[in-house]
């Protein structure tokens, strides 16, 4: 073997072994560490890299973080009133085997707006009433539940979105990959954009208008009064069926209700049961 290839195989050797050593000791002195925050704030931001984020209502304390250590660092302060919590990496070579952390939140008074903004790991909003909702997410899941709030933005590209028990004027979710679900919510409008996921939506509160776009996703909505609304169906290749009443192709108009539904599609099909 050639010196020189022999040379570097020992090095990148050397370097994965230390590697390995490091996250082994790293892993060993996992442990979770807390902070309250009792400074006043308008607006929370948490921002990760591959950890999980899980923030929700507590009556224990203003706010209350704690983090599972691996290899990344934590970073906590006020921006003016922001308050925010990022994470960053330590170490590039510490990543080969590293656990992943997590960042639960806890407030007792809620702030006018929250961020949330992961790459890989899950975000997860519960028991909140504030004014916006925004969550970004690249490959993990979004779930939220019993959420009361005006605006509730929520973008994924391979990650599924399910929000319930929910009241909020606009809902918006985007994602490219992931399935949708919405389930008992009140809301004023509805817009899902899917490429190649399923939408469904059963148990809404009340009539809405409901604005849908999706490729190859079909569309499921369970539980409404047809009255209430009048259906705008466009699609290449997808089919509307509606309670039994009605299967078509292509484009199809059905009802005189004061509310809509609009589904564009390119092969996803319509039900409405």
């Amino acid at each position: 073997m050639n010196s020189v290839i022999k040379g570097f195989l020992i090095a990148a050797g050397a370097i994965i072994t230390v590697s390995l050593l490091l996250n082994l000791t790293s892993s060993s002195k996992l442990q979770s560490a807390s902070r309250e925050i009792r400074e006043s704030f308008e607006t929370i931001s948490v921002e990760t890299i591959s950890s999980d984020i899980d923030l929700s209502g507590s009556d224990s304390s203003r706010l209350l973080y704690s983090h599972d250590k691996n290899i990344f660092e934590n970073h906590i302060g006020l921006e003016g009133k922001r308050l925010f919590i990022k994470e960053t990496k330590k170490d590039i070579f510490r990543g080969i085997t590293s656990q992943k952390g997590s960042y639960a939140v806890f407030l007792a008074v809620y702030p006018q707006s929250a961020v949330l903004q992961s790459m890989s790991g899950n975000v997860s909003i519960s028991d909140i009433k504030t004014t916006e909702v925004s969550i970004t997410n690249t490959s993990g899941d979004i779930h939220a539940v019993n959420i009361n709030c005006e605006n509730f933005l929520s973008s994924a590209v391979s990650g599924g979105v399910k929000v319930q028990k929910a009241s909020v004027k606009k809902l918006k979710i985007k994602t490219v990959s992931g399935e949708v679900g919405i389930e008992d919510v009140a809301s004023d409008s509805i817009e899902v954009e899917v490429v190649s996921g399923d939408i469904s939506m059963q148990g809404l509160r009340q009539a809405c208008d409901i604005i849908v776009k999706t490729t190859s996703g079909d569309v499921r909505i369970k539980g409404i009064d047809l009255q209430d609304y009048n259906v705008e169906f466009s699609s290449i290749s997808g089919e509307v069926f509606i309670k039994d009443e009605v299967s078509s192709k292509g484009k199809y108009r059905y009802g005189v209700g004061d509310k809509k539904i609009k589904v564009e599609s390119v092969s996803g099909d319509l039900i409405i049961e």
